[in-house]
C-alpha cells in the first residue's frame, strides 16, 4: 500500500512539474527555492548524516552476521554430534548382530 502511495505522489509531482502550460514556471520557482535554501552547509550536513547512518547500519549488519555465523556453527556442531551418535549406534548394532550371528553358526 505504501509503495502505491509513493508511486501516486511521484506521479503527481511529475505531472505538476512537467505540465506543458505552467511546468516551466513551476520548475524555475522550485530551482530558485532550492538555490536559496539548499547551500553548501546543508549539503555537508546531509552528507555527514548519511555517512553516520551508513556506519550505524553497517554495525547492525555486522552484529547480525556474527549472530548468524554463531548459530550456523552451533547447528553444524549439533549435526556432527548427531551423526557421530548415529554412527556409534550403528557400529554397536553391527557388533551385536555379528556376535549373535557368530553364536548361531556354531
Amino acid at each position: 500500500m505504501m509503495r502505491f502511495l509513493i508511486g501516486v505522489g511521484v506521479g503527481a509531482a511529475l505531472v505538476y512539474y512537467l505540465d506543458q502550460e505552467r511546468g516551466a514556471a513551476r520548475r524555475a520557482k522550485a530551482n530558485t527555492w532550492m538555490r536559496q535554501y539548499v547551500n553548501q552547509d546543508t549539503m555537508e550536513q546531509a552528507r555527514q548524516t548519511t555517512v553516520s547512518q551508513a556506519r550505524a547500519i553497517r554495525e547492525q549488519i555486522s552484529q547480525q552476521a556474527g549472530a548468524v555465523n554463531d548459530r550456523v556453527a552451533q547447528y553444524r556442531a549439533e549435526r556432527r554430534a548427531a551423526t557421530a551418535r548415529a554412527n556409534a549406534d550403528a557400529a554397536v548394532a553391527s557388533r551385536e548382530l555379528d556376535s549373535a550371528t557368530a553364536g548361531a553358526n556354531i
